[in-house]
């Protein structure tokens, strides 16, 4: 038995620009092993993210993040946590604590 379901889909960029007008402070994607997919399109400078959480599993987007100047600041069971360097320098004592 198969099933097909049609499901609208919308760019990250397109929901970046109407909500935020340009870059965002945190982005969380799980999107059951599209997350390479959505972020090697995306375009880091035009539109600055300073965390991302992104699910566990696919190491291209690890690999992509931190090619794209992030660093990994946290693990969970299910996620991993980046950051920017500029982000963590702003926030270092929130870091600290």
């Amino acid at each position: 038995f198969e099933m097909y379901i049609e499901v609208f889909m919308i760019s990250l960029i397109i929901i970046i620009v109407n909500i935020s007008g340009g870059g965002v402070d945190f982005v969380s994607i799980d999107v059951e092993g599209y997350e390479y997919i959505i972020l090697n399109d995306f375009d880091f400078d035009k539109y600055p993210v300073s965390i991302f959480c992104i699910e566990k599993g696919d190491e291209r987007v690890k690999n992509l993040l931190l090619e794209k100047g992030f660093r990994q600041a946290a693990e969970t069971p299910a996620n991993w946590i980046f950051i920017t360097a500029e982000w963590e320098k702003e926030h270092r004592l929130l870091l600290e604590r």
